[in-house]
């Protein structure tokens, strides 16, 4: 299952003393070149996908430099890809404990407890990292993201404001906003959300996914519900719920042969079981068992 919320991580890319995500470095001790060639790579593998491979690489750098913060930040990050978030969170705090000004850090493993469902520990992180980091614009996207976790819609709509004061091409910002007013039950603002979102990157599948979910539920626009999950599944041709979504909205207007299609395709690409239990009773009735 996809997470609603896309939550912005920061990797440290490091030959070894530049940290992303902008501003100046807090002091930490600088590399030495004997680890430089094991945090390039790891960086390079961590590019790739290959979170086991960067792990490795981080470690190796970690055992000759343990004061090095920007590494267990690292490391953190390809455990926090890989599922990992105990370890994850362990990383990111051993980088905090090196080094108590590292806003980058804070944000990751707020990140990582979002991901845990400990929404307050989050909160608490993002704010620790606008503390540090005022114009911090993926702090203030990520703590209004777990604010409207928690249903303090608000309080998320605020921080997603800010993200987007900050950043104005902010397109993930744009998204939350338009989740948290599908929360609030706006499908309007939610759509005018959307619309920035995709306006600002064409080609961002999940945007398409939720607008057309607001036209299928809420406007009563199959058609442009549809045409919406088309473009979601262009784009992504294994996006599952865009298949599931679509088939309802074809079940639900009388498409009773592509409807079983799109849910047979549903239950090909996922393995969640809640969701497969409803798309296979959707089955059920289309085929009148």
């Amino acid at each position: 299952m996809r997470r609603l919320f896309p939550i912005l991580l920061c990797l440290a890319f490091l030959l070894a003393t530049l940290t992303a995500c902008g501003g100046a470095p807090s002091p930490t001790p600088t590399p030495t070149p004997a680890i430089e060639p094991y945090i390039s790579r790891g960086n390079v593998h961590y590019h790739r996908g290959e979170y086991e491979q960067a792990i490795l690489e981080y470690a190796r750098a970690i055992e000759l430099r343990p004061d090095y913060a920007p590494v267990y930040d690292n490391r953190g990050l390809a455990y926090f890809h890989l599922g990992d978030f105990e370890r994850a969170m362990a990383d990111f705090s051993k980088a905090i404990e090196l080094r108590p000004a590292y806003f980058e850090a804070y944000n990751n493993r707020g990140s990582a407890y979002i991901e845990d469902g400990e929404y307050d520990e989050a909160i608490a992180d993002f704010s620790r990292a606008i503390e540090l980091k005022p114009d911090y614009a993926e702090a203030y996207s990520n703590r209004g993201s777990a604010h409207v976790y928690k249903g303090d819609y608000e309080e998320g709509l605020a921080d997603l404001d800010k993200a987007i004061e900050l950043k104005p091409d902010y397109v993930e910002a744009y998204f939350n906003c338009g989740l948290a007013h599908m929360g609030q039950g706006n499908p309007e603002r939610a759509i005018t959300d959307f619309d920035k979102a995709i306006e600002l990157e064409p080609g961002y599948a999940a945007a398409y996914y939720h607008r057309g979910i607001i036209y299928a539920v809420n406007g009563d626009e199959p058609e442009r519900a549809i045409a919406d999950f088309d473009k979601a599944i262009e784009l992504e041709p294994n996006y599952a719920l865009a298949y599931y979504s679509r088939g309802l909205t074809y079940k639900r207007f009388g498409d009773k042969e592509k409807a079983i299609a799109d849910l047979g395709k549903f239950l090909d690409l996922s393995s969640d079981d809640k969701w497969r239990s409803q798309a296979e009773e959707h089955l059920r009735e289309l085929r009148g068992q």
